[in-house]
């Protein structure tokens, strides 16, 4: 394989160095205490009515990591306007978490979705895979890694396209 290291840190999808030498880290909510961050935040969280809009007024709540993805669950049942039923879970993560409250995603990744999406990741940006011979000669662990990554990132894109078509 071409990634033998399987001690890697959630950081590893990632370049955090980045941020702290920029000084970043000050601005966004980070959920890796190993880099100077939080397990959990206080953050502003959005209502909306029955009918999918956005009320004025906003409740707070500690979020870490688990209830950041209940949340996201929570939202994703919630009727809201201008949000499909359904959508893909960054356009969620997007609304709830970029604005005032910043949380940087890199600390929701658990150390093997990490290694995955670096994988996935390495092999499509340098078009190789990471067992010697073909496609076919690869685990079917990795052939449906890259399914699904291939396909939230259509989802994703897709939507994208669409928000564009709509504005």
């Amino acid at each position: 394989m071409l990634w033998r290291n399987e001690e890697r840190s959630r950081a590893a999808s990632h370049d955090c160095r980045y941020c702290i030498a920029h000084g970043y880290q000050d601005k966004k909510k980070c959920l890796m205490p190993e880099l100077g961050g939080c397990e959990s935040f206080e953050v502003q969280l959005p209502d909306f009515d029955p009918d999918g809009n956005r009320l004025e007024d906003m409740r707070t709540e500690m979020c870490d990591a688990e209830r950041i993805f209940e949340l996201l669950v929570e939202y994703s049942e919630t009727p809201i306007r201008g949000i499909r039923p359904g959508a893909n879970p960054f356009v969620l993560y997007n609304m709830l978490f970029t604005g005032r409250d910043l949380i940087c995603p890199v600390g929701l990744l658990d150390a093997d979705s990490g290694r995955i999406i670096d994988e996935v990741s390495m092999c499509k940006h340098y078009s190789v895979l990471p067992y010697e011979g073909g496609l076919f000669d690869q685990p079917t662990e990795i052939i449906e890694q890259m399914k699904v990554f291939a396909e939230a990132e259509a989802a994703f894109k897709n939507d994208q396209i669409e928000n564009m078509k709509n504005k």
